[in-house]
């Protein structure tokens, strides 16, 4: 499955001159984790909607930038604080607008769209008509 966001994405969203692959690779995997919880499926939609991308890269800066989801850190005199509720309202939009899942276009969330008729009975009645005549077997 292709990642939403990738280390070079990171690194200029954080506007750093060097990200460490692996970690930006796993805060994504961190993110689309979170994004999972809320919406339904086993892909993302290739491209993905801008506001899916916008979610699934700040999520990941979130990942990446506070691994152990802190409030607040003190050294010395230094003090850094997040906003950790972020996360939850990325969650709650994404789950508003996707928590049915993603229709592309070609009915591929999953479940059946638009009327069809009720389902025959089992068996089929054109296979009775094949048993009777020999069949193809």
């Amino acid at each position: 499955m292709k990642a939403l966001v990738t280390p070079a994405q990171l690194k200029h969203f954080l506007q750093r001159h060097t990200v460490d692959q692996e970690s930006a690779k796993l805060a994504a995997r961190v993110a689309e984790g979170w994004l999972r919880s809320v919406i339904p499926g086993t892909g993302w939609p290739d491209p993905a909607p801008e506001d899916l991308w916008a979610w699934a890269l700040e999520l990941t800066s979130i990942a990446f930038a506070n691994p152990e989801t802190l409030q607040s850190r003190t050294v010395d005199t230094v003090t850094d604080q997040w906003h950790v509720a972020r996360r939850a309202e990325i969650l709650a939009e994404a789950k508003a607008k996707y928590g049915h899942g993603f229709d592309s276009g070609n009915g591929s969330t999953g479940s059946p769209r638009g009327t069809f008729p009720p389902a025959s009975p089992w068996p089929d009645p054109a296979d009775r008509v094949l048993h009777r005549g020999g069949g193809w077997w």
